[in-house]
């Protein structure tokens, strides 16, 4: 029924469809137990929208690179494959770009991947990492998000959410 109601909300095509079961959608969406920091981060009212509608665990085997990669060439391929990607982010985003460039006193920024979603109303920054998720991963992050909410948000928008994409999933044993 999983498949079903999805193929049906999403408007899937057949290979889509096919691509989800394959990857166990329902296992990464419904069974695992996501890791996020909602509940201490954002206000809510869109907490609970922010935790249905996005994943923990998302599946690239679409973009067929080899592994080893570099986060630029991910970046770059994911873009190739939009469609697809949007697919598995799920419902209500729209892609603003890739290596986003934001401005700090300092220095040019750029996020990997920018992403606006309807649902939540709010900017989505994807950060891509090849390896073990780092501590730093996240202070750099909500740098990243600072700035979206100066300099990109509007003003009857929602405050911009992070997500960090790890190759390895392992917790870090910092």
């Amino acid at each position: 029924m999983y498949y079903i109601k999805l193929a049906a909300s999403m408007r899937f095509s057949r290979d889509i469809l096919l691509h989800s079961i394959k990857s166990d959608t329902y296992k990464t969406t419904k069974i695992l137990p996501k890791t996020h920091n909602f509940d201490n981060t954002l206000p809510t009212d869109i907490k609970q929208q922010a935790d249905i509608i996005l994943k923990d665990t998302y599946n690239f085997s679409f973009i067929g690179m080899p592994i080893p990669l570099e986060e630029l060439d991910l970046g770059k391929r994911l873009v190739e494959k939009i469609k697809n990607f949007l697919m598995e982010l799920g419902e209500g985003f729209s892609f603003m770009g890739n290596q986003y460039r934001l401005h700090s006193k300092e220095t040019d920024c750029f996020v990997d991947l920018l992403f606006f979603n309807r649902n939540l109303k709010c900017l989505i920054a994807i950060e891509l990492k090849i390896g073990q998720f780092k501590p730093e991963y996240v202070g750099k992050m909500n740098f990243y998000l600072g700035l979206l909410d100066d300099q990109v948000k509007k003003a009857d928008e929602n405050p911009s959410i992070g997500i960090i994409l790890c190759a390895d999933k392992r917790q870090c044993e910092c």
